[in-house]
């Protein structure tokens, strides 16, 4: 496994933007319960009775950047040694592991690309076929127009760093 990099000071921005803050629990596009910078309410969270206040920006940022590490370590294990990213590339592979979980990102083709050596506009195209959310009413996939602006930030994230 390569050693753990961490995102950038400017990623971490970036994704603080695309997740949006929420003082309150909400429900996001899939259903789950979500809090401050897109943290997904864990079940121990609400055992914990955690956020039955209103969380503070400076509280979302913390928890923030506690998700972020489960996301770095994933990214990480999951690239072949070797695998070298610029610091825009790898903050938009976290930004992207973190919308749609690190098991996902392990089983893309984005990663396959990545790890075999795939030029970086190949793996850049992988981002706009991660745009497709369940409709809570229908059951049905749907293209997501929230989902769709995000992985265009992301793969301009990745493509040169101009997100």
């Amino acid at each position: 496994m390569p050693h753990l990099r961490h995102m950038s000071t400017k990623g971490l921005l970036v994704l603080q933007r695309l997740e949006g803050f929420r003082a309150a629990i909400y429900r996001d596009e899939g259903g789950r319960e979500t809090v401050g910078y897109g943290h997904l309410v864990l079940p121990e969270d609400t055992l914990m009775r955690r956020f039955v206040a209103p969380l503070t920006r400076e509280a979302a940022q913390e928890l923030l950047r506690q998700d972020v590490l489960r996301f770095e370590v994933g990214i990480c294990g999951a690239l072949k040694a070797g695998v070298s990213l610029t610091a825009w590339e790898y903050d938009a592979l976290v930004c992207f592991a973190f919308n749609v979980g690190v098991g996902n990102f392990c089983k893309s083709t984005m990663l396959r690309l990545l790890n075999d050596g795939a030029p970086r506009a190949a793996v850049a195209d992988q981002f706009a076929r991660w745009v497709y959310v369940t409709d809570q009413a229908t059951g049905r996939s749907c293209v997501s127009m929230g989902l769709r602006k995000r992985r265009a930030v992301e793969a301009r994230m990745f493509a040169g760093g101009t997100p």
